[in-house]
């Protein structure tokens, strides 16, 4: 997404206006640091439930590479971790600065890695030129946030920093297109408190996009081989630097999927595609054996049933 002198697009990290410092273990991810991917898998297919317009919503987890290079505002979140670096460098332990090590790494690799997770037949993340209170701000910028009553399972609190404990980069990308035909789109890094260049400590967290913080009002294509067609609703959440880029990356998703959502896939509710397997009721069957070992709890007996 190219920047042009009238949108101001790039990475904004917020003052914390002299008050308190953000540390590594405050950035909201680590409460999910001991199952992330399952964590993922479940936080995701509730919210995309929860946001149903029809039958049957349907999920793809997708994992792709691009040129390190084409990660929206990469120079300045490189400059970030430098800075990160630097303010926590007297630090005894070594969380903080192995982290930002490692995202030095991945972001001057040549090659980063990616899990786009999109949604279909959802409402799409509505309120994205709004202040506050609405799906876009619940879950891009706000913390301990839920306006969801009764029966209705995801909230968009604690459950939204499952994506960015994958990423090495703490990192994540949102899109929407959602049912009042609204396009937007924002970057999100959850970080530390670092001294901006103009002498500012910041929050720790900071936005891509325009001006105020406000989002970019289009789509944010990141995979090549993805894009939304007219009318196809629904919400993409790119993960930058994802952590678990080997051959076997599916294979906690989808248990955590059959573990979690058996009923859902049963009753034709949620289809899920993870890589090229896709998670349906007719597929069932041949899933659940070949994942048998893995599987925790009852989820078998359930499907016998």
């Amino acid at each position: 997404m190219e920047r042009t002198e009238y949108t101001m697009i790039e990475w904004r990290f917020p003052s914390n206006d002299f008050g308190e410092s953000k540390g590594i273990n405050d950035s909201g991810a680590a409460m999910f640091k001991g199952a992330p991917l399952s964590s993922l898998a479940r936080e995701i297919c509730q919210n995309s439930l929860d946001a149903a317009i029809n039958d049957k919503v349907k999920i793809q987890f997708n994992m792709f590479n691009i040129k390190s290079e084409s990660i929206p505002g990469r120079n300045i979140l490189k400059d970030t971790f430098n800075r990160c670096l630097k303010f926590w460098e007297l630090q005894k332990t070594r969380t903080t600065k192995d982290f930002f090590n490692d995202a030095l790494n991945c972001i001057t690799e040549d090659e980063c890695c990616f899990l786009r997770i999109s949604d279909f037949n959802t409402t799409g993340l509505t309120g994205s030129k709004e202040e506050i209170n609405t799906n876009w701000t619940n879950l891009t910028k706000s913390s301990g946030v839920s306006d969801k009553l009764g029966a209705v399972g995801g909230s968009y609190g604690i459950g939204k920093f499952a994506p960015f404990a994958c990423s090495r980069l703490a990192t994540v990308f949102y899109s929407t297109y959602d049912i009042e035909e609204q396009r937007a789109s924002q970057g999100v890094a959850r970080l530390v408190t670092f001294t901006r260049a103009d002498g500012q400590n910041t929050q720790g967290i900071g936005y891509y996009g325009n001006e105020r913080n406000t989002p970019i009002y289009e789509e944010l294509n990141l995979d090549p081989d993805f894009s939304r067609q007219f009318k196809e609703y629904g919400t993409d959440i790119y993960i930058a630097g994802y952590k678990f880029d080997n051959d076997d990356w599916g294979k906690d998703i989808i248990v955590s999927i059959l573990d979690g959502f058996l009923g859902a896939i049963w009753r034709e509710k949620l289809e899920v595609q993870v890589g090229d397997i896709v998670i349906s009721k007719s597929s069932l069957k041949r899933i659940i054996e070949e994942y048998h070992d893995e599987l925790t709890g009852y989820t078998e007996i359930y499907y016998q049933v």
